[in-house]
């Protein structure tokens, strides 16, 4: 999926909206798992039985023979934005919601 924004004052559009819903996406195509619906206990987003996401994240890739030989840099990667989120709150980086309109045969960003 591409995404991108003309106008960079954008406000429905940010850097770090975006970052969270790949990070979002990523685990969720990986794990499983919704980040929104995890626990944070201890800077960590944990599963019902406590298991930490990225412990599960890691676990899955190295299982994969497509993504095994990539997985501590993607775990490194995407494991500093869990600790990031995870430390500040889920909420404190909104989600990327677009309000977009059709006119004029293309799509407007309604803000």
């Amino acid at each position: 999926m591409h995404s991108k924004s003309r106008a960079d004052d954008s406000t429905q559009f940010t850097p770090k909206s975006l970052e969270k819903f790949r990070l979002i996406n990523q685990i969720k195509t990986v794990t499983g798992y919704n980040l929104k619906d995890l626990e944070i206990v201890n800077g960590k987003f944990v599963t019902q039985n406590g298991t930490n996401i990225l412990d599960i994240y890691k676990e899955e890739l190295l299982e994969n023979p497509y993504t095994a030989r990539h997985a501590s840099i993607a775990a490194s990667h995407y494991g500093s934005q869990l600790y990031e989120l995870a430390k500040n709150g889920f909420d404190s980086i909104p989600d990327l919601v677009l309000s977009i309109d059709y006119k004029n045969d293309s799509l407007q960003d309604m803000d």
